[in-house]
């Protein structure tokens, strides 16, 4: 499954329900632009007669036709902007991870300490921890004192689907308190993959390259 066709589909729909919701629009202008213009007319002002009241309005007839059209637009453009949301929350939690990620790397080789990357699959959070004194508690990650070491959570209806380690080609699956990627001083980090879905099945990956520690957004495909 290819990454390129899933943001062309992603662009369709959205393009699709632009078009359904300006089609409902002018519509409902035209609508109320030719009750007004009739009711407004000199010859209907006032006029009580059969004729006045056949020519001042709608149709029951045009009055339902309109309720429908507008019924099947809706019904058409509400699973459009439910998918839509679903993309949207995937690619933003996507996002998040990545920063996370990035912001790891590059404080690893700043500050010439070791950073983890950390996960809970089962609750959708991540966060950030330190080796902050290498010297006299070796091995011991706490969490950053700053607004980088709170705990994040991927957006409503987004989970991790996969998440491996990649060791001399020999994937591991992470979990519990090894649920975690390392970035080193060096701007090395742990070959992993990361792979979140929603509840559309619409799957990203994320890759962390070993010799890099950089993140990137692969096709499911390469996993």
């Amino acid at each position: 499954m290819n990454a390129e066709p899933q943001r062309r589909k992603a662009a369709n729909r959205e393009q699709t329900v632009f078009l359904c919701v300006l089609a409902t629009w002018r519509l409902h202008v035209e609508f109320v632009r030719r009750s007004l213009s009739i009711r407004c007319r000199p010859e209907f002002v006032g006029n009580t007669g059969v004729g006045g009241r056949a020519d001042a309005g709608f149709t029951f007839f045009e009055l339902m036709l309109v309720m429908l059209i507008i019924g099947v637009v809706a019904g058409m453009t509400v699973p459009m902007f439910r998918g839509t949301l679903s993309s949207v929350s995937l690619q933003s939690g996507a996002r998040s991870v990545m920063a996370l990620a990035n912001h790891a790397r590059a404080m690893a080789s700043a500050q010439a300490l070791r950073y983890c990357l950390n996960f809970n699959p089962d609750e959708g959070t991540f966060w950030l921890t330190a080796e902050l004194q290498p010297l006299t508690a070796f091995d011991q990650f706490d969490p950053l004192p700053n607004v980088w070491g709170r705990t994040f959570s991927l957006p409503e209806r987004v989970s991790f689907q996969r998440l491996v380690r990649v060791d001399d080609g020999q994937e591991t699956p992470l979990s519990g308190e090894d649920a975690r990627v390392m970035f080193y001083p060096d701007g090395t980090a742990d070959e992993a993959e990361i792979v979140l879905a929603n509840d559309r099945n619409d799957v990203l990956a994320l890759s962390v390259r070993p010799w890099t520690g950089r993140v990137k957004v692969v096709p499911p495909a390469q996993q």
